[in-house]
């Protein structure tokens, strides 16, 4: 179990090598989903207009489907087509909605319960396991709710259920504000921004996706730091820029 707290220079070294390793080209597949507006408007906003036929691969179903086994969920068709994600989100939206809420502002006390239920809502479906939903939980709001797996899980102890996933959530809460005052004190006043000028990435990237991240490279990965550190003496001064 590891409950130390992000440093900076780590941080920033995993998301760089992350991208320059490119696994899968997943910067890739995580924009063909967010830039997708249409989709996103029917799963964050409007959950019934969800088009569900099974024999058309452009429906909305499908598309989510594709995008959750780019980002390596393997689940079939059949399984997927199956599993009334439909009426969960529909449930979600109406009794447990938090899309104004980011991981920096959410009142973790007053909002737990929704965050709870709202997992619920859907590991519950059946061949949906735990890092499926925070997948699907992180397109519903990628400022909120940060993607794990069972390494992540396992190294930092929590367990794989609804509990356990609140209990990452605050893990990712208190980290983002270490970092971001670890940043300041570096000379970086936007830290957020300025990973996205420096990778030229979009405005949907926020800290709940570069937490996981960089957990991906330490805990799934298993990428060691003093490998590869002497290609990168100098990386937190390219982030000096906001």
């Amino acid at each position: 179990m590891d409950n130390g707290k992000i440093k900076l220079h780590e941080f920033l070294w995993r998301i760089t090598i992350r991208r320059i390793i490119n696994e899968g080209n997943a910067d890739k597949e995580y924009k063909n989903i967010m830039d997708n507006d249409k989709l996103l408007e029917k799963i964050c906003v409007t959950p019934k207009l969800l088009t569900v036929e099974n024999n058309n691969k452009s429906s909305d179903i499908n598309q989510i489907l594709d995008f959750l086994n780019k980002w390596l969920c393997r689940i079939s068709v059949k399984d997927f087509q199956n599993c009334k994600l439909k009426e969960s989100l529909i449930d979600i939206n109406n009794n447990f909605n938090l899309k104004n809420e980011t991981v920096l502002n959410v009142n973790l006390g007053k909002h737990k319960e929704k965050i709870i239920e709202t997992y619920k809502r859907v590991v519950v479906l059946k061949h949906v396991g735990s890092t499926t939903t925070s997948k699907i939980l992180h397109i519903i709001n990628p400022k909120l709710y940060a993607p794990w797996d069972k390494k992540i899980a396992d190294s930092l102890g929590l367990k794989r259920d609804a509990q356990g996933y609140i209990e990452y959530i605050e893990v990712v809460k208190e980290n983002v504000n270490y970092l971001i005052n670890q940043a300041n004190n570096e000379g970086i006043d936007d830290l957020n921004k300025s990973i996205k000028v420096n990778f030229n990435l979009e405005n949907y990237y926020f800290y709940p996706k570069f937490v996981d991240e960089y957990y991906h490279s330490k805990y799934t990965r298993m990428y060691e730091v003093n490998r590869l550190n002497e290609m990168f003496p100098d990386i937190v001064k390219n982030f000096k820029m906001s």
